[in-house]
């Protein structure tokens, strides 16, 4: 016979620094909650109740103590709580999802000896542990105020229980909730996306943060175990149950590699442009009409960086879709693979644009650094787009060690020599194949062109040059000199440079 186990002295074990309550005791065995208080007295608080991720195979409660300990830190009681799996049980996810509801009901009535406010209480976990506390409260278990998922289990069909889908389950008025995944969490991904849309739809609040290029399971390292950890504390404080900056070594900057999906967004990932290559489109909520088109090319010396997360979000809120490429990187292929990849990439966005539902006759092309280079040839060596913003890219190859830089850019293993295949001035006919400048005609589209003037990167003389020559042929080209700037970093998306790319494409892609 089980039995959920009210607090007591004799049920309390001290385990570093926590308490350890047993909550229920099922045919299998006891099952534990392990508490972690603030320290000191004072009125009741807000409490978080984790539950771990293994497929509902294996795992321990371990797995969220870091989380834990950080919200006891911050004034929330926080538990993290064992139920059954098949490895150790021999039990199904439908005992696991019973346990999960039956910590939260203890949680609820042990809330005053606890020291919780039951009006404010979170459920949680990662991946099974996720799908747990949704199936646990969803289906008959008591509602939370706040979510806290980490690639969370929200389709209970491939367990064979598609009655505890969250999927389904979900209606109007369900607490905010923060969800976490990676982009390349091949299997969850489709499924969380589906969920934060269907709750979107009922007008619920969904947080959904990507972390790029992660997998499953990318919360429990670092440095996303920390940038994780700063996203909840964020969402917290915005729910007013806590205040003030983390306290997290890093968090910040750690959260930065992170992006923030705007609500009600439309994301279709891994459309194949050619074979092997594949873009993600972005498409804006709600837009009132079919939304034009801005291509993200990311950056990253030509050799790394990654389509996930392009830092255009504020795009889609200002009603724009965006398409988000990826190309050959430089030790997959030579120049000029890259552009290939990218034109392919723009030629296939305006086929298969009233199948998507944006808009293709004008389209915008931005991007930084690498990024920002290839987009500026697509500029000029063709008639593929009608507006460039160039974030900071390379032009000149062969004028780029002229000037100060932290890069020996004429090396054999600079990014630029790694880009043609050569030391680029051992090549100069290679290096001014990928000049954009070589191209450069009165038939050139705009230019909208942001480069910081102390970077030591990408020197700034090489945004000067394709400016000036742009100019020289009666092309529209605008400067932003950063300064005091470097490569890249916050300033290039205030407030006041996001306007400034806003108003320069609303004047030449919707006009």
């Amino acid at each position: 016979m089980m039995r959920l186990a009210l607090l007591a002295i004799a049920a309390v074990g001290l385990l570093n620094g926590q308490e350890s309550h047993i909550f229920k005791t099922a045919p299998q065995g006891e099952l534990r909650i392990h508490v972690f208080k603030p320290e000191g007295g004072g009125p009741r608080r807000p409490a978080a109740l984790f539950f771990f991720g293994g497929g509902f195979r294996s795992g321990t409660p371990q797995q969220f103590f870091p989380f834990a300990k950080h919200l006891a830190s911050r004034g929330i009681v926080a538990a993290s709580a064992e139920y059954r799996v098949s490895s150790r049980h021999q039990t199904t996810p439908r005992e696991s999802a019973e346990d999960c509801r039956d910590a939260m009901r203890w949680l609820l009535e042990n809330a005053a000896s606890l020291g919780v406010d039951a009006r404010r209480v979170a459920w949680g976990g990662g991946s099974a542990g996720g799908g747990c506390a949704l199936a646990g409260a969803l289906n008959g278990g008591p509602r939370p105020q706040a979510w806290l998922l980490f690639n969370p289990v929200t389709d209970m069909r491939k367990y064979d229980l598609p009655e505890l889908s969250a999927v389904t389950l979900a209606g109007r008025g369900e607490a905010p909730a923060l969800i976490l995944v990676g982009t390349e969490d091949k299997t969850w991904l489709p499924l969380i996306r589906e969920y934060a849309a269907r709750n979107w739809e009922l007008g619920n609040r969904v947080d959904l943060w990507l972390a790029p290029g992660m997998p499953h399971g990318f919360f429990n390292r670092e440095p996303w175990l920390t940038a994780s950890m700063e996203a909840m504390d964020r969402f917290l404080v915005s729910l007013g149950w806590l205040r003030g900056a983390s306290g997290l070594p890093a968090g910040e900057a750690r959260l930065e590699r992170a992006a923030r999906v705007p609500a009600n967004t439309t994301l279709r990932p891994a459309l194949e442009y050619a074979p092997g290559r594949h873009l993600d489109l972005y498409l804006p909520a709600n837009p009132g009409r079919r939304p034009e088109l801005v291509v993200f090319v990311h950056g990253g010396a030509w050799r790394q960086g990654s389509r996930a997360n392009p830092p255009a979000f504020e795009l889609l809120d200002a009603g724009y879709a965006v398409a988000s490429v990826s190309y050959r990187l430089s030790q997959v292929a030579k120049f000029p693979a890259q552009i290939e990849d990218v034109r392919a990439a723009v030629k296939w966005l305006r086929t298969h644009a009233k199948e998507h539902g944006y808009n293709a006759a004008r389209i915008a092309a931005w991007g930084p650094s690498a990024g920002g280079h290839l987009v500026a040839l697509l500029g000029t060596s063709g008639n593929d787009v009608q507006a460039v913003v160039d974030y900071f890219g390379p032009s000149d190859l062969l004028r780029i060690g002229d000037f100060p830089s932290d890069i020996d850019h004429n090396a054999p293993d600079s990014p630029e020599s790694q880009l043609i295949g050569a030391p680029i001035q051992q090549r100069p006919d290679l290096a001014a194949k990928a000049n954009p400048i070589a191209y450069i005609t009165k038939n050139a589209p705009p230019f909208l062109i942001v480069h910081g003037d102390q970077d030591r990167v990408v020197p700034f003389n090489q945004s000067e040059l394709l400016h000036e020559a742009l100019l020289q042929a009666g092309v529209e080209s605008h400067f932003i000199a950063m300064r005091g700037a470097g490569h890249g970093g916050p300033a290039f998306f205030s407030p006041f440079i996001m306007g400034r790319i806003l108003d320069f494409l609303d004047r030449h892609v919707r006009r």
